[in-house]
């Protein structure tokens, strides 16, 4: 069995299929990203055109778009509209809420660049 999942994985590894992997990446991020669709609809779309590929090319394919729906989807609706914070846990530290309310303002001047600088007394030397 161990033999059978290597030889898998190697099948999607050599070129071809490695191609189609990164493509269905792209493709997958450009179908997450745009409002309105999704990466799930974006692999109905495109299952079609693994129809004339071999086994180990379309399941990279595939696979490449399934593995970044999720990312794609979040990152539209970040950019989109601001989080739900009230579906955080209760048990949520009110000074990682703050933080996570500066790293992601809108506008870039007022924006928290990465958590290290957001603490007020870490830049004050302190």
């Amino acid at each position: 069995m161990f033999q059978a999942v290597l030889d898998g994985l190697l099948l999607v590894l050599e070129w071809p299929a490695i191609g189609y992997l990164f493509l269905g990446v792209l493709l997958g991020m450009f179908f997450g990203a745009v409002p309105g669709l999704s990466g799930l609809v974006g692999m109905a779309i495109l299952r079609p055109c693994t129809f004339g590929l071999g086994p180990g090319a379309a399941f990279g394919f595939l696979l490449g778009m399934y593995a970044v729906t999720t990312t794609a989807d979040t990152l539209a609706s970040v950019l989109r509209a601001d989080p739900e914070w009230d579906s955080l846990p209760e048990a949520t530290p009110a000074g990682l809420l703050r933080l996570m309310r500066r790293c992601l303002v809108k506008d870039a001047r007022d924006r928290v660049r990465h958590a290290g600088r957001g603490d007020p007394a870490r830049r004050a030397g302190r």
